[in-house]
């Protein structure tokens, strides 16, 4: 990357950082809309904080198998064919399981797809090919990445997940996003209406987008940060029945941390 579009991109980072803060702490953020996870296809360990379960493929301590999505919220998108990423701590490779459930209105969710993959260290990402599985508007999803280190033994399997919308497009998104090709420009566009999963997802198309990568991990750092500090000790009547204050705190802090660790991985 040369010094002009490093210059750039920084320059944007700095904006898309401020237009991310409005719309994302504006985003319908609260845990009212936590759900318990599904249950797993296979049998897990035990569920450690962040949405990942205990055990490990290797001795690799730097980070874990983290969803680069906001879990303190439904995160937003307007594709139909949404982009997941999620970040593989292991330079071995593991055979990967990932599964996507649908919610209906009255908040039971089902397994709607699967298929599995191989892992890659570092950030990997995947779309919902359109012959396979056109996703609805105005519906939430459950997606979960499971890396599955020993095939004896599930109980040393990692999984992480978070849930998301399918959200209609704003007329003046779609206007902007068809007069730009550029894709940090996109990426800023989408971040600055709060749709999180679109950002990222035109933000690792280049490695040239890398300074834009990291503010906006940065930023959901912070942002997941600052909803562990706010979770009310004293539940409300808006929080469901089966809401773990204590048990969602340690996920949020810990997706904190691990968004830390990937980005200091990223900036070597």
């Amino acid at each position: 990357m040369n010094k002009k579009i490093l210059s750039i991109s920084t320059k944007i980072g700095i904006k898309l950082l401020s237009s991310c803060t409005l719309t994302l702490m504006l985003a319908n953020t609260v845990i009212a809309a936590y759900t318990p996870p599904p249950k797993p296809s296979r049998p897990k360990g035990p569920v450690a904080s962040g949405g990942t379960r205990t055990g490990a493929c290797s001795t690799a301590s730097q980070a874990s198998l983290t969803v680069l999505a906001p879990i303190s919220h439904v995160g937003k998108t307007v594709s139909k064919q949404p982009t997941f990423a999620w970040f593989v701590p292991d330079a071995k490779s593991y055979p990967m399981e990932f599964t996507l459930y649908e919610y209906n209105s009255s908040g039971k969710r089902k397994e709607i797809t699967s298929f599995d993959l191989l892992s890659k260290p570092g950030i990997m990402k995947r779309s919902i090919p359109k012959n396979q599985l056109n996703l609805s508007v105005g519906k939430r999803y459950r997606w979960q990445i499971a890396l599955l280190c020993d095939p004896n033994n599930p109980s040393k399997d990692l999984s992480a997940e978070a849930e998301f919308e399918i959200a209609p497009i704003p007329n003046n998104l779609a206007s902007q996003i068809q007069q730009t090709q550029n894709s940090i420009q996109k990426a800023r566009i989408y971040a600055k209406e709060g749709f999180w999963y679109d950002a990222l997802s035109e933000t690792l198309k280049s490695s040239q987008n890398q300074q834009l990568k990291l503010t906006l991990l940065e930023k959901l750092s912070n942002l997941e940060a600052k909803a562990a500090t706010n979770l009310p000790d004293n539940l409300s009547e808006n929080y469901p029945e089966n809401f773990d204050s204590k048990r969602f705190k340690l996920s949020l802090q810990n997706q904190t941390s691990q968004l830390q660790k990937i980005i200091q991985i990223e900036q070597k």
